[in-house]
């Protein structure tokens, strides 16, 4: 092994052992997540999705000019329908994620798990309700700041529940 290969932390060709939770984070696990982690969820989230929309824009854009360079010119978005597909892709985006792990990429980033009143995996269904609820009433998670179980409004209406968990 080379001298570059042992500065990284992969002995033997592993990569390292997973940490151990510190220990001033143990009394949080399972407990409710607050506002402020799940709104940094939220954004994280929201900034992977409009990445993905810009991002098929440039691509639909590419193949236009691939298709006719001589008369290509960027087409013109009505805001509405940028904000309808914006909407229907995290909606897409929620769904998938929170039926099949019940995390997106950003309750990863700050260990959260969203699951139902039992501590199960939300169903599809379940998930996809969830998910239009968030996306078409975002203002609804600031009440998890206002009551003392810090639930949203989609958590109340769904009987969903979102705590810290750095398992998995």
């Amino acid at each position: 092994m080379t001298s570059a290969h042992a500065s990284d932390g992969w002995a033997g060709g592993r990569p390292p052992a997973p940490r151990a939770l510190p220990e001033a984070f143990l009394p949080y696990r399972g407990q409710p997540a607050g506002v402020i982690s799940r709104s940094l969820a939220g954004g994280v989230d929201l900034a992977l999705v409009v990445t993905v929309g810009v991002s098929m824009y440039l691509g639909y854009s590419g193949l236009r000019f691939l298709w006719n360079p001589r008369d290509f010119h960027f087409g013109s978005l009505h805001w509405l329908v940028a904000v309808v597909v914006e909407g229907t892709l995290l909606a897409v985006y929620l769904t998938a994620c929170w039926a099949t792990s019940g995390r997106t990429y950003g309750d990863r980033v700050l260990a959260l798990r969203v699951t139902d009143a039992n501590g199960d995996r939300l169903h599809v269904v379940h998930a996809l309700a969830r998910a239009v609820l968030c996306v078409v009433i975002p203002l609804g998670l600031f009440l998890s700041a206002l009551t003392a179980t810090k639930r949203s409004l989609s958590d109340v209406l769904l009987r969903t529940t979102v705590r810290y968990d750095w398992e998995r």
